[in-house]
């Protein structure tokens, strides 16, 4: 996940549309292979008996941590873009100038929503090396 994740930190205008594509593909393949050792491994850690609670408390948590990143992420890329843009009046003097710092803009959000990402695939990382295996006792 963070070797697809990577090179779209360091994308520019310039970068070809088959090359993006790739990445994306080889990002998605990373993420799609995720969910299903994680799955397994939590509900596996849980007593039979258990297994209806467990299944509901994963996925609750799952989908509301994914609302709250989702959000994040897009709250980066929209607080660093217009940080980022042309003064206004560029527009009107050199508007190839302008379009071409928009474009900059548009990417320097994309570079801090991707190192972002990054973080977490690295702090991801670190807490799997935390996990243990078994099952949880009950009390």
């Amino acid at each position: 996940m963070g070797g697809g994740t990577v090179p779209f930190i360091f994308l520019s205008a310039s970068t070809a549309d088959p090359f993006i594509t790739l990445l994306s593909a080889v990002r998605m393949f990373g993420m799609a292979l995720i969910p299903m050792p994680l799955t397994a491994s939590a509900m596996g850690a849980w007593p039979a008996e258990a297994a209806s609670h467990a299944t509901a408390t994963y996925h609750t948590v799952r989908h509301i941590a994914s609302t709250v990143v989702v959000a994040l992420f897009s709250s980066v890329t929209q607080n660093v873009s217009p940080s980022n843009n042309p003064a206004a009046t560029l527009k009107t003097q050199d508007p190839i100038a302008d379009a071409a710092k928009v474009i900059d803009a548009s990417l320097n959000s994309l570079h801090a929503s991707f190192v972002l990402g990054f973080v977490f695939v690295v702090i991801g990382f670190i807490v799997t090396l935390f996990l243990r295996k078994g099952m949880i006792e009950e009390t």
